[in-house]
């Protein structure tokens, strides 16, 4: 009853047989390999397999999602795999001009969170939304130099970090367990802090150079000083020309210098009004 029907789609009605030519655009379920096909002017073909112009008809794609004009490509599983056919593998995302937005955005429950990539500019970006604002700036590297800014857009060196919050106050904390130092600066000063009575050591050529104790006795040279400033070695100070000695009212009583007046270096004492010799060596 088929004969001289090849290809065609055979429908039983009535006891008799119906025959149906297969149209472009038709499709049919292939059940031994389980592959859905589609009907084009050259024959049946995998719907995977299609030439390119035959992807390019494809508005819209949702899988286990629905797609819509603006997320064309929808897709909703645990997991997506991408995998290099030859090794590698690049995802790129492309923008028209250097004023539109070329970045992955992250989201909790449909509502930004962050966003990496290009925003509005030729710098890589990485913008988070704080306080349930808007996405604001938290680094950045710059195109043109490649510097490093931390709540700045405009990092000016290889690595700036600025106040965030306006507070007037910016801080680089360093943690190792409960111990904190802090390296920052404020409005009225510059400032290095450590905490749990730990000193600040500075280190020169692999040897510790200067320490600050937790009490604030200085040691240089020495690793536990055992008074205000205690020195390892000679210690030298400026010899001013005895017209030249600082006005005693400004630098205060205690202060010591030394003096040169042409025929002895002498040692001063300042009392806060006048310079007193303590004592007094013959060139």
């Amino acid at each position: 009853a088929w004969a001289g029907h090849e290809g065609e789609i055979a429908l039983r009605r009535d006891g008799a047989w119906l025959f149906l030519a297969p149209a472009e655009g038709w499709c049919a379920l292939d059940r031994a390999r389980g592959v859905l096909m589609l009907r084009g002017a050259a024959g049946w073909r995998d719907l995977a397999e299609l030439p390119d112009a035959g992807r390019d008809d494809l508005a819209r794609l949702g899988i286990n999602a629905k797609a819509d004009p603006v997320n064309r490509l929808a897709v909703r599983a645990p997991a997506s795999l991408f995998v290099g056919e030859t090794g590698s593998h690049r995802l790129t995302v492309s923008k028209g001009a250097a004023g539109d937005t070329a970045a992955l955005l992250f989201q909790t429950d449909y509502a930004a969170r962050a966003e990496i990539g290009l925003c509005g500019d030729d710098n890589l970006s990485l913008r988070v939304a704080r306080d349930g604002g808007g996405l604001a700036p938290a680094l950045t590297v710059a195109r043109a130099s490649g510097n490093v800014g931390i709540g700045t857009t405009e990092p000016g060196a290889e690595l700036e970090v600025s106040d965030t919050n306006g507070d007037g106050d910016c801080r680089l904390q360093l943690r190792t367990g409960n111990e904190i130092a802090q390296f920052g600066v404020s409005t009225t000063q510059v400032f290095i802090d450590t905490t749990d009575e730990k000193p600040f050591v500075l280190y020169g050529n692999g040897a510790s150079r200067l320490i600050v104790g937790a009490s604030g006795a200085v040691g240089i040279g020495v690793l536990e000083p055992t008074a205000r400033l205690h020195v390892d070695g000679a210690m030298r100070c400026t010899v001013y020309p005895a017209e030249s000695l600082p006005d005693p009212a400004s630098i205060g009583p205690g202060a010591i210098a030394f003096s040169d007046n042409g025929t002895a270096i002498s040692q001063l004492f300042c009392d806060g009004q006048k310079w007193v010799t303590v004592m007094s060596s013959n060139k």
